[in-house]
């Protein structure tokens, strides 16, 4: 939900491809890591991945399960299409007005830096959706997962 208030097109405007693979990189730890040093915006070193985070035994296993895209994101956008939170614009994915109340109690929960990593994100794919994920790619391409 905080993925789809910051939005990857504009605020609170999405498209799956971005939310997927914003999705993977704040589940891929060592790839984020990755991703943001290949950013043409300064990440601060709190919002940058931790060791704890990069070598854990969570990343691993992660690695060798890579995309949980079909078991987990699409069922969950189907769950916030259901309860009226998400709503489809053509090719795009909007939060609806109650889905932009949720999304600001969930992010008013999160710890800041991962909100800021959220924030980040959003902005780069925003910015620039091609970039992002050659960078992305780039990332994965550095043999982290």
């Amino acid at each position: 939900m905080v993925v789809l208030a910051c939005g990857t097109r504009e605020r609170q405007v999405s498209d799956v491809d971005g939310v997927l693979a914003i999705d993977f990189l704040l589940q891929h730890p060592s790839v984020l890591q990755h991703f943001a040093s290949l950013s043409g915006q300064a990440w601060r070193p709190d919002v940058m991945p931790q060791v704890t985070e990069t070598d854990s035994s969570e990343e691993a296993l992660l690695s060798w399960k890579r995309s949980v895209a079909g078991d987990v994101v699409v069922p969950m956008l189907r769950r916030l299409f259901g309860r009226g939170l998400v709503e489809r614009r053509g090719f795009t994915l909007a939060l609806t007005a109650a889905g932009v109340g949720t999304a600001d109690q969930l992010a008013g929960v999160m710890a800041p830096p991962k909100r800021e990593r959220v924030e980040l994100l959003a902005r780069e794919f925003r910015a620039d959706p091609l970039l992002a994920r050659e960078r992305l790619t780039s990332a994965l391409s550095a043999g982290s997962v």
